[in-house]
Protein backbone atom coordinates (compact mmCIF):
# COMPACT_ATOMS: atom_id res chain seq x y z
CA UNK A 1 0.00 0.00 0.00
CA UNK A 2 0.94 4.07 -0.86
CA UNK A 3 2.55 5.25 2.14
CA UNK A 4 1.55 8.81 3.08
CA UNK A 5 3.00 11.46 5.56
CA UNK A 6 0.99 14.37 7.26
CA UNK A 7 2.87 17.45 8.62
CA UNK A 8 1.68 20.22 10.64
CA UNK A 9 2.51 23.56 11.29
CA UNK A 10 1.67 26.64 13.10
CA UNK A 11 4.42 29.36 12.95
CA UNK A 12 8.01 28.23 13.81
CA UNK A 13 6.21 25.21 14.78
CA UNK A 14 5.99 21.72 12.81
CA UNK A 15 5.59 18.62 13.63
CA UNK A 16 5.20 15.12 11.66
CA UNK A 17 3.70 12.34 12.00
CA UNK A 18 4.56 8.25 12.02
CA UNK A 19 4.09 7.55 7.61
CA UNK A 20 0.86 6.15 7.46
CA UNK A 21 -0.41 3.45 4.42
CA UNK A 22 -3.60 3.89 3.00
CA UNK A 23 -5.56 2.24 -0.02
CA UNK A 24 -5.50 5.04 -2.00
CA UNK A 25 -5.31 9.05 -2.32
CA UNK A 26 -8.84 8.96 -1.22
CA UNK A 27 -8.78 7.44 2.01
CA UNK A 28 -5.34 9.52 2.59
CA UNK A 29 -7.68 12.62 2.09
CA UNK A 30 -10.12 11.36 3.97
CA UNK A 31 -8.00 10.62 7.65
CA UNK A 32 -6.89 14.21 6.55
CA UNK A 33 -9.77 15.94 6.98
CA UNK A 34 -10.60 13.43 9.80
CA UNK A 35 -7.16 14.90 11.49
CA UNK A 36 -7.23 18.64 10.68
CA UNK A 37 -10.91 18.60 12.43
CA UNK A 38 -9.82 16.79 15.16
CA UNK A 39 -6.78 19.17 15.52
CA UNK A 40 -8.71 22.35 15.13
CA UNK A 41 -10.94 21.92 17.89
CA UNK A 42 -8.21 20.84 20.19
CA UNK A 43 -7.03 24.06 19.61
CA UNK A 44 -9.45 25.64 21.40
CA UNK A 45 -8.96 29.11 20.93
CA UNK A 46 -5.22 29.54 20.67
CA UNK A 47 -4.73 30.15 17.13
CA UNK A 48 -3.42 33.46 16.53
CA UNK A 49 -4.49 36.32 13.82
CA UNK A 50 -2.11 36.36 11.00
CA UNK A 51 -0.48 33.20 11.98
CA UNK A 52 -0.90 30.66 9.67
CA UNK A 53 -1.65 26.99 10.44
CA UNK A 54 -1.43 24.17 7.78
CA UNK A 55 -1.44 20.28 7.57
CA UNK A 56 0.49 19.07 4.16
CA UNK A 57 -0.22 15.67 3.29
CA UNK A 58 2.69 13.96 1.26
CA UNK A 59 3.74 10.94 -0.56
CA UNK A 60 6.73 8.88 1.06
CA UNK A 61 9.36 10.83 -0.99
CA UNK A 62 8.09 13.71 0.69
CA UNK A 63 6.31 15.20 -3.01
CA UNK A 64 2.99 17.19 -1.07
CA UNK A 65 -0.19 15.69 -2.43
CA UNK A 66 -2.18 18.38 -1.07
CA UNK A 67 -2.77 20.61 2.31
CA UNK A 68 -5.03 22.27 4.65
CA UNK A 69 -4.56 25.67 5.94
CA UNK A 70 -6.06 28.11 8.48
CA UNK A 71 -5.44 31.40 8.27
CA UNK A 72 -6.70 33.95 10.63
CA UNK A 73 -7.38 37.34 10.23
CA UNK A 74 -8.94 40.40 12.32
CA UNK A 75 -11.33 43.05 10.24
CA UNK A 76 -12.43 46.06 12.26
CA UNK A 77 -15.16 48.19 10.25
CA UNK A 78 -14.58 46.03 7.33
CA UNK A 79 -10.62 46.60 7.07
CA UNK A 80 -8.09 44.65 8.17
CA UNK A 81 -6.76 45.22 11.35
CA UNK A 82 -3.41 44.39 10.04
CA UNK A 83 -1.73 44.38 6.70
CA UNK A 84 0.74 42.10 5.07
Amino acid sequence: MPVYRFKTRYGPHAFEGDPMEFASLADAWKDATRCVGEILRDIDGSLEPDREWRMDVMNAEGQALFSFRVLPETYVEGRRLREP
